[in-house]
């Protein structure tokens, strides 16, 4: 079938944890001067003062964090888009299947992930409502993120509750309360 061709560089959740644990050990190691005993001071936080040290990793920590909440959405949109193309390819008889292949007659591989991927899974699934209106909210924070953070959410509050934990919680719910096929 034509269409897209899948690459299989999506990251994974435990991936994307592995690299937030490894980093996030890294930067506390890497900001340490203040621990005492410490000869090797990085050079760019030679002449600076225990608060300025404790400020620069703490807006080094914010980062990793945003860094992986952003690759832990995109993680949760690559399977619901595999799903997708999953279903579609493999004609699954089920009314989600059903419904994916109208939608991909219309518009192909070119679909809307919350309008039109996730609506139709609210619609087709019971039982996962609560954490698709869920995931629908953190993309607005990953939509927040992924275009450079410029702007002040006004028409999201809701996206300052959001940091790597309640997306890492998140990402695990959404991943095994839907039946994400071909991933």
């Amino acid at each position: 079938m034509p269409g897209i061709s899948l690459s299989n560089e999506h990251s994974t959740l435990e991936e994307v944890e592995k690299y937030y644990n490894v980093s996030n050990s890294a930067l506390y190691d890497f900001y340490s001067i203040s621990s005492g005993g410490r000869e090797d001071i990085p050079a760019v936080l030679f002449g600076l003062t225990k608060d300025e040290v404790e400020k620069e990793r703490a807006e080094s920590l914010l980062k990793l964090e945003r860094m992986c909440s952003l690759e832990l959405l995109a993680v949760l949109e690559a399977r619901i888009r595999i799903d997708y193309i999953h279903r579609v390819r493999k004609r699954l008889k089920d009314n989600l299947s059903r419904d994916f292949r109208r939608l991909h007659r219309i518009k192909e591989y070119r679909t809307s992930l919350v309008d039109e991927l996730l609506n139709l899974r609210r619609k087709n699934t019971s039982g996962c409502e609560k954490e698709i209106n869920e995931l629908i909210r953190a993309i607005d924070y990953r939509n927040w993120l992924a275009h450079g953070r410029y702007w002040t959410p006004k028409k999201a509050p809701h996206i300052a509750k959001y940091d790597y934990l309640s997306v890492k919680i998140l990402s695990i719910k959404v991943l095994s309360s839907l039946d994400l096929q071909g991933g």
